[in-house]
């Protein structure tokens, strides 16, 4: 069932071009719905009354075919927003399920005021925020043969995530106990 009216969607879709529709629903709505008067002083009156129904019967027609374009055009529409929101809905639920190692990584944007910090990439929490989306690597690591480079790279803090922990800063509370504690293993390039 659900083919045969998608069909019906593509069939309208192909035949609907609103601008030449709505000149139509324009012309036959004038015919179907002006008062004989102004027919009159047109001198459409007879061609009126001789082709009664079907001025009408274009006019629902254009209508019909001028609402399925905008549904056709604002569905998907309406489905990208929706989807936008609950991707962020869930992005800002899970800053708020943070574990103690990933706000201690956070904190350190957050208290030095910066956007970009240098990080293991291998890391796991630095791997974690970067699968959700809260950070993303700003520069890939050389490939000058560098060890440091091999193992690190410049990560940033994406623009949401960056707002709203400035705004609920409740968010990284109970962080600065762990100021000294190396968040990125024996090497510790971000520290509280």
């Amino acid at each position: 069932m659900t083919a045969f009216i998608d069909r019906i969607v593509d069939f309208f879709k192909l035949i609907v071009q609103p601008k030449v529709v709505s000149i139509v629903a324009l012309a036959s709505g004038a015919l179907t719905f002006l008062p004989p008067a102004a027919l009159e002083s047109m001198r459409l009156a007879a061609v009126v009354e001789e082709i009664s129904p079907w001025p009408s019967l274009f006019f629902l027609g254009c209508v019909s075919g001028l609402i399925v374009h905008f549904v056709c055009w604002a569905v998907p529409l309406a489905k990208r927003w929706n989807q936008k929101r609950n991707l962020r809905v869930d992005r800002i639920e899970r800053l708020g399920n943070l574990t103690t190692d990933e706000k201690a990584l956070l904190a350190g944007f957050v208290r030095n005021n910066t956007r970009e910090q240098t990080l293991p990439h291998s890391h796991g929490v630095v791997s974690e925020l970067t699968r959700v989306g809260v950070i993303r690597v700003a520069t890939l690591p050389n490939s000058d043969g560098a060890l440091l480079a091999a193992i690190t790279a410049s990560f940033v803090i994406n623009e949401w995530a960056w707002q709203h922990l400035n705004e609920h800063s409740e968010i990284l509370e109970g962080v600065e106990q762990l100021r000294s504690r190396r968040v990125h293993g024996d090497e510790g390039l971000v520290r509280g």
